[in-house]
This record gives C-alpha cells, sequence and structure tokens, in this order.
C-alpha cells in the first residue's frame, strides 16, 4: 500500500478516475505457467479449499470465499478513495488444466450459484453507490449461432453463465474485449442493444484498436479501456496511441491520425529500451 498510495494520489492530481480491479471468479490468483500450480496455495495451503483445486478459479459454493473477497475489496476501496467504479473481473472462469470438473465446487445447480456469486457482488457494492464493471466472455455462449465463433465467447456447460445475462441489473459495465479482429465486431453492440453501458477493449495491435474505436463512437458506447496485458516496453505505447485514436473527433479516418508524435517522449523513456517479456523469461546459462 505504501508504495500505490502515491501513484493514486498522482493520478487524481491529474485528474483521472482510478479504477481498482480485483478477479472474483477465474484468474483468482497467480499461476505458474508450466506447472498449473497455484503461487498463493504453495506458500498458504491453508487457503485451499476456497479455490477449485487446481487454484485458477473461487469455489463458488464454499461460502468462505466472501469473507476472502470483502476483505479484499475493503482494502482497495481504502486505498483508491474515492471510488465510483470497480472491475470485477469475472472472465475465463474454468479450470487451468481444462474445464471445470469439480462437482463440490459446482453446487447442485452451477447456473444458480453463479447468480447467486453475482447478486453477491453487484449488492455490495451498489450499497457503496459504486458502479461494477464485468469482461464480457463468461456472459456470451460459446455456441451462440452468429457471435460464439467471432469473439472470446466462453459460457458454457456447467454454468452456463449467458443465460445469468437477463438478470444482470442494466448498470453493470459490461467489458467487451478483442485483441485481433479487424473487420467490424458485433458483440459490443449485441451488449449495448441489450441495454448495458458497453466499453470496447483492444490490446496492441492498431488496426484492432482502430476498428474498436470506431466501433464505439459508431454505436455510441461509454469508452475505450486499453488493456495492458505484456511489459511496460510494449503496454506503454498501446495504451498511448489507444489514448489519442479514441479522443479523435468521430469522421476522421483513424489510419491517418498522425499520432507517432505523441508516442515519441514514450518511447524516449528508460523502460522501453526494456528487452520484451518473452526474452526475459528464456532460461539463461546454467550455473557453473
Amino acid at each position: 500500500p505504501e508504495q500505490i498510495r502515491p501513484l493514486v494520489r498522482l493520478g487524481h492530481a491529474l485528474g483521472m478516475e482510478m479504477i481498482p480491479m480485483l478477479n472474483s471468479w477465474g484468474h483468482a490468483s497467480g499461476m505458474r505457467s508450466r506447472s498449473g500450480e497455484h503461487v498463493v496455495l504453495d506458500r498458504y495451503p491453508q487457503y485451499k479449499d476456497l479455490y477449485e483445486p487446481d487454484g485458477w478459479s473461487f469455489c463458488l459454493s464454499n461460502p468462505k470465499i466472501y469473507d476472502h473477497l470483502f476483505e479484499r475489496y475493503e482494502e482497495l476501496l481504502a486505498l483508491f478513495e474515492p471510488v465510483h467504479y470497480f472491475h470485477l473481473g469475472l472472465d475465463e472462469a474454468w479450470g487451468h488444466l481444462g474445464l471445470k470438473e469439480n462437482v463440490a465446487c459446482r453446487g447442485d445447480d452451477p447456473l444458480r450459484l453463479i447468480t447467486q456469486h453475482l447478486d453477491k457482488l453487484y449488492a455490495y457494492f451498489a450499497r457503496r453507490k459504486i458502479k461494477v464493471l464485468m469482461w464480457h466472455d463468461m456472459f456470451l455462449q460459446r455456441k451462440h449461432p452468429k457471435l460464439g465463433r467471432l469473439s472470446p465467447a466462453n459460457s458454457v456447460p456447467p454454468f452456463n453463465t449467458h443465460r445469468v445475462l437477463p438478470k444482470l441489473p442494466r448498470d453493470v459495465i459490461i467489458a467487451t474485449w478483442n485483441y485481433s479482429q479487424s473487420s467490424e465486431w458485433p458483440v459490443p453492440k449485441y451488449f449495448h442493444d441489450k441495454g448495458f453501458p458497453v466499453v470496447v477493449c483492444p490490446w496492441k495491435k492498431k488496426q484492432n484498436t482502430i476498428m474498436l474505436v470506431n466501433v464505439a463512437k459508431k454505436h455510441d458506447l461509454l469508452g475505450l479501456l486499453a488493456t495492458t496485458w505484456d511489459s511496460l516496453d510494449v503496454s506503454q505505447p498501446s495504451v498511448a496511441r489507444a489514448g489519442v485514436l479514441a479522443w479523435t473527433a468521430p469522421g476522421y479516418d483513424l489510419k491517418e491520425v498522425p499520432f507517432d508524435h505523441w508516442l515519441a517522449a514514450i518511447r524516449a523513456l528508460p523502460i522501453c529500451d526494456l528487452p520484451k517479456l518473452e526474452k526475459t523469461l528464456e532460461p539463461g546459462d546454467k550455473p557453473r
């Protein structure tokens, strides 16, 4: 907290809305990419029953998870105060080694279980007058006849989380993410037409970002959330580029926006001279 507080204060001083985020179903904590073991559980095995057996997702049938989640929420709300929005995550909620196979964490009625989970999380923040964001993929059916093959669509049995969508309050902000498509992507409009505020979420590909910015402007969506799933040397320029494109007035051809001069100062930062993340993960020389 002592390291984060000055950054939060700086963001507020710059007029930024600081939005905390905590993965509240899948991506429950750090994973070892090769072994599938859960980093937290390696050190604190007493928390094992809070998670699916492989440690990727919270075990929704265990009511103890709410003591854990709500305590973490309180810490973040105090750290980022004042908070008007909170990102709950909720994407890719499957086991690290495949789809959920643990019956104990499904309960007798998996759909009812996830519905109750979302209700509890929403109510926690609604009482505090905080709006929540959720990634879209668990609320889009993988076998959707038109959209399932075009996007991240991860609602599958046994939870079938897309069936929760009609019950979600219409002030839940749906964060629609796609990192590769360059032709118009219909998923943001799908959620917008159902009455949800929607943000589009690109990553680092320029044409993908341009497409999503155009979709957001075409359908008058809430905005853009630039993701940062990479090392800082990649993320800083891509986030800056997304910001320039998003704030360009409608009607301009974004392919022609001369934003490179905006990035010059960022690319000159020492952090941008770091080796790529993949390079840093390569095994080094064996000790002699």
